[in-house]
C-alpha cells in the first residue's frame, strides 16, 4: 500500500507536467511565434521584386489591376514567389490562389499595397503594410506597443506605432491622390472647326490649347512666390482631342515645372471651353472652366482644388474672361452662345457671390469681345455679326468701359451708355469696317499708363482661308485722349493668327504673334515673331523670328498678367490640316523659346530649347 501511494506521488506530477506541457508550449509559442504575422526574412525580398518591376516599367511600381493587391501580383512570376508576399500560415493558400488567378487578394496576403507610387518617390511614403494593428514586428518578435510593419519606398521595412502609421498612410494617400490628378507631361489639345472644302481643309484648326482670343487670362505671375501660374487645354497621352483642363506653374528660381495638374475632364473637344486663370489677394489659384469654378485649397499651390458653388454664374456662358483686381475682387466678361450671341459682364468681391450679369450688347446676330481691367476700371472691345450673315462676317470695332467696377458703362470719352446696345450705329462705335467690306478679328487690348485703351485686331476681306482674302492686316487702335488713332502694324496669312500686345515700362510696345508664314500656309497660326514699336504704334520693326522651319504651325501667343521677363508668352503648336500632337512653348522677353516637356519621368523637370529644324 505504501509502495502504491509512493508511485502515485511520484507519477502524478509527471502526469500533470505532461498534460500541461502542450498547453505551456502553445502559450510559449503564441508569445514567441505567430505564423500569421509578417515574416522578416520573406518580406526582405519584396523590395527586389518591386525594383525589378519598376526598372522594366518606366519607374512605376505595379499598377492597373482590378485591386491594389491584384496589381501587386504582377511582380510574381512563379507560385513559390508568393511566400514573400504573405505570412507562413497563408503561404499555401496564396500559392493556390496565384496559380488560378495570377494575382493576390486580401484572403491570401497579410499585406496591403498602396498603388500609384514610383521608384523615384520619397522613402517617407508607405508602399506596403501589414493588414491590421499588431504587436508582432515579425512572426518571432513581439513588441511592447501596438503598431505595424511597413515598407517605406522600396528600401526598408520598419515597425512603427499605429499612430505614426495612420499619419504616414494619410500622407501617402494624399500624395497618390494628387499624383492621379497629375499628368506625366505637357500635351495640348488639337481641334478643328468647320471644314473649308479646299486645300486648307479647315477654317480654324491646329494646336489650340491656348485659344481663343476671347478667353483670358491664361497665365499670372506672382512675385510673392516667384512663379508664373498658367492653365491650358490639354489632352490624354493616347488622344489628340480628349479635353483636359490643366494647371501648372513655372518656378523662376529653379527654372523648372512640375507635372501639370489635371483639374477637369470637360468631355468636349471644343477649345472655346478652355480654362482661364486668376490669383486672388491671398494667393489662391482660381480656374474658370465654364460653367465651373475651382479654387486651390492652399495659396500658391496647385496640388488640390475645391469646387466653388458660385451663385448667378449661369450654365450658358462661354468665352470666359476672368480678371482679379487687387482689393476689389473679380470682374468677368462672357458670352451667351445662342442667337443673338450676347456679351455680358459681372463682378464679385469673393468669387462666390456674383452680381447679376449685365448685358452689354446684343446687336443683330451677336459679338465677340476682348477685355482688360485696371483698378476700378474695366474695358471691353467687341465686333458684331450682321443680321442674316452671322459671326463669320464679324465686322466693325466697338469699345466701352466702366470706371465704377461695373455699375455703369460709358464710351471712351465719358458718354454714358444705355445697355444693352442693340443698334449697329451707336456711340461705342470706334470704326465702321462694314462700310469698307472688311471683317474684324479681335486679338488683345491693353490700357496705357494714362488708362487709355490700345486695341490690337486684324482685318481681312473674307472668312475663308487662302490668298483671295489678303491682305490680313494687323492694326492698332489707340485712344489719344481726344480721338481714336488707327494704324496698320503688320500682316499675316490667316484670320485666326493670334498674338499678344505688351505696353512696357520704358514706353516700348511689343507684339508676340505668329505673323510669319508657317508649314501650313494660310491656316491658323504660323511661325512666331516678335515686333517692337517705339513710337506708340506708328511704326513696327520685327526684331526677331522666334520659331523657324517648324513642322507644325504655332498658335495663340498669350501674355501673362504681370508678365515676368523670363516667362513672357505661352503658346502651342499643331498641324493645321490634320490631327496631330500639340506641344506647349514659352519664351522670355528677349525671344528665347523653351519647350515644356511632353514626357516627364520626374516630378519636376526643366524645359528645353526647341529642336533646330534645318532650312529646307
Amino acid at each position: 500500500m505504501k509502495t502504491r501511494w509512493y508511485l502515485v506521488k511520484l507519477l502524478l506530477p509527471l502526469i500533470l507536467f505532461a498534460g500541461a506541457l502542450p498547453v505551456g508550449l502553445e502559450f510559449w509559442r503564441r508569445q514567441h511565434y505567430n505564423p500569421y504575422a509578417s515574416c522578416a526574412n520573406c518580406r526582405s525580398f519584396v523590395k527586389y521584386y518591386l525594383l525589378d518591376y519598376a526598372q522594366e516599367h518606366d519607374g512605376w511600381f505595379p499598377r492597373g489591376g482590378k485591386t491594389p493587391l491584384d496589381s501587386l501580383g504582377q511582380c510574381i512570376t512563379k507560385p513559390m514567389d508568393t511566400h514573400f508576399f504573405t505570412s507562413h500560415a497563408l503561404q499555401k493558400k496564396a500559392m493556390e490562389y496565384w496559380e488560378r488567378h495570377r494575382s493576390l487578394s486580401e484572403d491570401v496576403s497579410c499585406y496591403r499595397y498602396n498603388e500609384g507610387l514610383r521608384l523615384d518617390n520619397s522613402d517617407d511614403l508607405i508602399v506596403m503594410y501589414y493588414y491590421k494593428r499588431t504587436r508582432w514586428e515579425c512572426n518571432i518578435h513581439k513588441m511592447k506597443y501596438v503598431g505595424r510593419p511597413v515598407l517605406f519606398g522600396f528600401t526598408y521595412w520598419k515597425f512603427i506605432s499605429e499612430e505614426e502609421f495612420q499619419q504616414r498612410r494619410r500622407e501617402t494617400l494624399d500624395f497618390i491622390r494628387t499624383r492621379k490628378r497629375k499628368a506625366d507631361g505637357y500635351r495640348g489639345i488639337w481641334y478643328t472647326g468647320q471644314p473649308s472644302g479646299d486645300e486648307y481643309v479647315y477654317r480654324y484648326s491646329g494646336g489650340l490649347g491656348t485659344s481663343c482670343a476671347e478667353r483670358q487670362p491664361f497665365a499670372v505671375y506672382c512675385d510673392a512666390v516667384k512663379k508664373t501660374f498658367f492653365c491650358y487645354g490639354g489632352t490624354t497621352k493616347d488622344s489628340y482631342r480628349h479635353p483636359l483642363h490643366m494647371v501648372s506653374y513655372y518656378d523662376h528660381e529653379t527654372g523648372m515645372v512640375p507635372r501639370p495638374t489635371i483639374l477637369l475632364d470637360k468631355k468636349t473637344d471644343d477649345p472655346r471651353e478652355n480654362p482661364v486663370i486668376s490669383v486672388d489677394d491671398k494667393g489662391h489659384i482660381w480656374v474658370f472652366s465654364s460653367p465651373y469654378i475651382h479654387r486651390s485649397k492652399k495659396p500658391y499651390d496647385i496640388g488640390e482644388f475645391e469646387f466653388v458653388p458660385a451663385t448667378k454664374m449661369g450654365y450658358n456662358k462661354e468665352y470666359m474672361q476672368a480678371w482679379h483686381v487687387a482689393g476689389k475682387g473679380f470682374v468677368c466678361f462672357s458670352t451667351q452662345d445662342y442667337p443673338p450671341r450676347t456679351i455680358y459682364s459681372a463682378t464679385s468681391a469673393d468669387g462666390v457671390t456674383w452680381s447679376e450679369w449685365t448685358r452689354l450688347a446684343a446687336i443683330d446676330e451677336g459679338h465677340y469681345q476682348i477685355s482688360a481691367p485696371s483698378g476700378r476700371k474695366a474695358v471691353t472691345a467687341f465686333n458684331y455679326g450682321p443680321q442674316g450673315k452671322g459671326l463669320y462676317w464679324q465686322t466693325n470695332l466697338y469699345y466701352m468701359e466702366t470706371n465704377d467696377f461695373g455699375e455703369t458703362w460709358q464710351t471712351v470719352d465719358g458718354q454714358k451708355l444705355t445697355l444693352p446696345l442693340t443698334e449697329v450705329n451707336n456711340p461705342a462705335l470706334v470704326h465702321d469696317y462694314q462700310a469698307e467690306d472688311l471683317l474684324v478679328y479681335l486679338k488683345d487690348i491693353r490700357l496705357d499708363k494714362e488708362g487709355r485703351p490700345v486695341i490690337l485686331f486684324l482685318t481681312s476681306k473674307g472668312y475663308d482661308p487662302g490668298p483671295q482674302n489678303d491682305p490680313r492686316t494687323w492694326r492698332i487702335a489707340r485712344w489719344t485722349g481726344e480721338k481714336w488713332e488707327i494704324r496698320p502694324a503688320m500682316t499675316s496669312d490667316n484670320n485666326y493668327d493670334m498674338g499678344s500686345l505688351y505696353l512696357e515700362e520704358d514706353g516700348a510696345w511689343r507684339i508676340i504673334a505668329p505673323t510669319e508664314t508657317g508649314p501650313q500656309p494660310y491656316n491658323t497660326g504660323g511661325e512666331m515673331a516678335m515686333w517692337i514699336s517705339k513710337d506708340k504704334g506708328k511704326s513696327w520693326e520685327k526684331i526677331k523670328q522666334l520659331t523657324k522651319n517648324s513642322p507644325y504651325n504655332h498658335t495663340y501667343a498669350r501674355r501673362p498678367v504681370n508678365a515676368h521677363p523670363d516667362f513672357y508668352a505661352l503658346w502651342a503648336d499643331g498641324h493645321a490640316r490634320e490631327p496631330s500632337e500639340s506641344t506647349l512653348y514659352f519664351c522670355d522677353k528677349e525671344g528665347n523659346v523653351r519647350v515644356l516637356p511632353r514626357e516627364m519621368k520626374a516630378e519636376f523637370e526643366t524645359s528645353r530649347p526647341p529642336v533646330d529644324h534645318p532650312d529646307t
